[in-house]
């Protein structure tokens, strides 16, 4: 028996926010977890026009917000390959702790039944300043989704004041971020959690190493703002570095 408010509450979100969260997700996917490093060829990367309009339904993460590189991951918190690609985002993120911004886009997959409600408590988590710890640790514990109270994920986050966050997951403007950022994807064409936006060039996450998005990362933030690099030069970047 599904314990306690938070779940009830969680339901109850899923629920009222379906029909919605579907249209705008369209055909989007969860991708495999990935089982090492792939011998395949990856998907050439592109630059995505006005990738910036995600940031609608985006979470701070971490970083220093107005970092030369901003890092754009749109997840789907019920979604395995998500889970199993967060160690290698930690790695990047740490590593280029000042010259990168990272952020998650609300991304909540069809057929992933409490997806829109982990997206909605998220993203209370992120404005109470915990959104990283609580990513986490929901993305660690996927199957208990549904049946922890939210209320426990927010304490093991760090977050002192969980009646406060309660309150959050009613306030409409919760739900209304969450569905802004699953109509962002399907505009920009995002067909698949996890998929990285590093300042707008497109990588799916599983086939991308913290090797490669670093040395994607590092040739942008040496590059002048001005003149913004070029599919060659990413793919030059990506070549220096191990898959």
């Amino acid at each position: 028996m599904r314990p306690i408010l938070e779940s009830i509450v969680g339901v109850a979100a899923v629920v009222s926010s379906t029909a919605i969260a579907v249209i705008a997700i369209g055909q989007q996917v969860e991708r495999p977890p990935s089982t090492g490093r792939s011998t395949e060829p990856a998907i050439a990367p592109e630059l995505i026009i006005g990738w910036d309009a995600a940031m609608i339904g985006a979470v701070y993460v971490a970083g220093p917000r107005q970092a030369r590189v901003q890092l754009l991951v749109f997840v789907d918190f019920e979604c395995a390959a998500c889970a199993a690609y967060d160690s290698v985002l930690t790695v990047v993120q740490e590593a280029r702790a000042s010259d990168l911004s990272l952020w998650y886009v609300h991304t909540p997959l069809q057929g992933h039944r409490f997806a829109f409600a982990a997206a909605m408590a998220f993203e209370c988590a992120g404005r109470a300043n915990r959104a990283k710890a609580f990513a986490t640790g929901l993305l660690a514990q996927q199957d208990l989704i549904g049946i922890k109270p939210w209320a426990a994920f927010w304490a093991e986050a760090g977050v002192a004041d969980t009646v406060a966050m309660r309150r959050c997951m009613g306030d409409p403007s919760v739900r209304a971020r969450v569905e802004a950022g699953s109509k962002a994807a399907s505009r920009l064409g995002i067909g698949s959690t996890p998929t990285l936006l590093v300042d707008g060039w497109k990588f799916v996450g599983t086939e991308r190493s913290a090797e490669q998005l670093l040395a994607v990362i590092d040739a942008i933030a040496n590059s002048p703002a001005s003149a913004p690099l070029g599919t060659d030069e990413i793919v030059k970047a990506l070549a220096t570095a191990r898959r």
